[in-house]
C-alpha cells in the first residue's frame, strides 16, 4: 500500500511460538498507522497544490486598434493568467476596422452580451487601444451599454473631454506616451491619467508597465503578484486566420509538421502531417508537447471578380492598397499569409 510516498508492507510470517494475542496486536498497531498516514495525506494532498484561478473576477473584454487584431493582447492575456485570472474571464473582440463604427459598436454589444451569458458576470471591465479606444467611447456614449461596463482602460487613443459613459459615469483609466508617435496622448480631465515614457504606440498596448496599471485599476489598486509570464506544462494551440483589417476569416489553416528542433530553415523540411481542423479558419484546443517547432499553411480561398466589379470597386482598392501602405510604414509587422510565403513557423 502506497501513500504519500511511503510504503507500508505486510506479511503474514509464521507464528511460531509466538502467542496469536502478540502477533494481532503488531498486526492492529502498524494498521492503525497507515490509517492516520492516509488521512494526512488526504487532509493535505502529500505535496504543496497550485493554487487555482479565481473565477469570481470580472471578466475583461479587450478591444483592439485599427489594422490590428486580437493577438495584440496575447501577452497581456498571460500576465493576467500568471496572477490568477482564468482563461475564460479574458476575452478579445476582433471587429472590421475598415467598416463603420456604428457595425462595430452593434458587434461589441453582442459580443459583450455573450460574455455575460457565459461567464454569469453582471459587468465587463473593458480595454481600447488606438482606434478601439474610440470604439470603446462610442459603446459607452449609450446608457444600456454602459451599465454592461464597471471599468473602462483607454490605452495609446486620443485625448478625450472627460471619463467614458454619460456624464463619465464610467471610470477611466488612461495609459499614453509621450514615445507615441501614432496618437498624440494627454490626460484627460477626471480619468486616472498613467504616462509612460518612450513607449512606441505597441507597447503602449503590451507593454508590462500597461498590464501593472490595468491590474491595479481593475483589482482596486492591489499590485499583481507578478508581471513575469509563467511557464505553462499544459500547452493548448489554439487560433485562426483573418484578413488584414477586416479580421475575416478568408483563409484556410494546416498544421504541416512538428520539429523538435528549429528547422535550419524556414521550408518544409520533415514529412508534412496533415492536420484537419474544427473549421476551415481556425486551430483550436490542440494539446502539443512544450519545446516543440509547428510549422503551419495558410491556404488562401480566391475568388473570380467580374470586369464590372472591379471598375465598381476600383476607389475602394486604391484606398486600400494605400491603408497596406501605410501600415507597413506605421505599424509593427503582423502575421498574414502571402501567395509567395505561405508557410508560417512558430515555437510554443
Amino acid at each position: 500500500m502506497t501513500r504519500g510516498g511511503s510504503l507500508y508492507q505486510f506479511k503474514l510470517m509464521p507464528t511460531f511460538n509466538l502467542k496469536p494475542i502478540i502477533l494481532w496486536s503488531v498486526l492492529i498497531f502498524f494498521s492503525l498507522l497507515s490509517t492516520i498516514a492516509c488521512k494526512n495525506d488526504d487532509d493535505d494532498g502529500g505535496m504543496p497544490i497550485a493554487p487555482a484561478c479565481d473565477s469570481t473576477l470580472t471578466p475583461i473584454v479587450f478591444v483592439h486598434g485599427f489594422l490590428a487584431s486580437g493577438d495584440t493582447y496575447a501577452a497581456q492575456f498571460q500576465r493576467f493568467e500568471s496572477n490568477d485570472y482564468c482563461t475564460g474571464r479574458l476575452f478579445a473582440f476582433d471587429w472590421n476596422t475598415l467598416g463603420t463604427q456604428d457595425a462595430a459598436v452593434q458587434q461589441l454589444n453582442v459580443f459583450i452580451d455573450n460574455v455575460l451569458a457565459s461567464t454569469g458576470s453582471t459587468k465587463v471591465n473593458l480595454v481600447g487601444h488606438s482606434a478601439g479606444g474610440g470604439l470603446g467611447y462610442n459603446y459607452l456614449s449609450d446608457a444600456s451599454r454602459a451599465a454592461k461596463v464597471g471599468l473602462y482602460a483607454h490605452l495609446g487613443s486620443g485625448p478625450q473631454p472627460g471619463p467614458a459613459g454619460p456624464n463619465g459615469s464610467v471610470p477611466t483609466l488612461n495609459v499614453w506616451s509621450d514615445g507615441d508617435k501614432v496618437v498624440q496622448g494627454n490626460n484627460i480631465p477626471g480619468a486616472t491619467n498613467v504616462q509612460l515614457p518612450n513607449l512606441d504606440h505597441y507597447q503602449v498596448a503590451t507593454g508590462t508597465a500597461t498590464f501593472e496599471a490595468l491590474f491595479k485599476f481593475f483589482n482596486a489598486d492591489q499590485l499583481p503578484a507578478t508581471t513575469d509570464i509563467k511557464p505553462d506544462d499544459n500547452v493548448v494551440l489554439e487560433g485562426r486566420v483573418v484578413t488584414l483589417g477586416e479580421n475575416a476569416p478568408k483563409a484556410a489553416l494546416r498544421l504541416l509538421s512538428m520539429h523538435s528542433t528549429p528547422p535550419p530553415e524556414i521550408a518544409n523540411q520533415l514529412p508534412p502531417m496533415p492536420f484537419s481542423p474544427p473549421t476551415p479558419m481556425a486551430i483550436g484546443a490542440l494539446a502539443r508537447p512544450k519545446a516543440t517547432y509547428y510549422e503551419f499553411l495558410c491556404e488562401l480561398q480566391l475568388q473570380v471578380i467580374a470586369p464590372s466589379t472591379i471598375i465598381g470597386n476600383l476607389s475602394r482598392a486604391i484606398i486600400s492598397s494605400f491603408i497596406f501602405a501605410l501600415s507597413l510604414l506605421l505599424l509593427p509587422w503582423q502575421g498574414f499569409c502571402l501567395q509567395a510565403y505561405p508557410k508560417m513557423t512558430t515555437r510554443v
